[in-house]
């Protein structure tokens, strides 16, 4: 089994609990790097949610698509990471 389908698999039977991926990472003996690259990425393709810094859960289906997704990607490309936190938590409080 691939370590993304682990992960999915993870959250599947923990009944989709918001986790940090260090956690996620240590129960499924998953090395730190590759679990924020299965993550990052699969955020990405809407396959899981970020919750919060370090936090994720697999996308339910019904979430609205992550603000990365629809802003221009050159200018989130172009961003620091700081600004890009600003501009979500800012989205988060008007539930978008």
């Amino acid at each position: 089994m691939k370590q993304k389908e682990q992960v999915i698999k993870y959250f599947k039977d923990n009944q989709n609990k918001a986790m940090h991926f260090k956690t996620i990472a240590n129960e499924l003996n998953i090395l730190v790097p590759n679990m924020r690259r299965i993550l990052g990425q699969g955020t990405l393709k809407d396959i899981f949610t970020r919750v919060s810094k370090g936090v994720y859960k697999l996308n339910e289906g019904d979430n609205k698509p992550d603000f990365k997704n629809v802003i221009n990607k050159n200018v989130i490309n172009n961003m620091d990471k700081k600004t890009i936190d600003k501009i979500y938590n800012i989205l988060q409080k008007v539930n978008y």
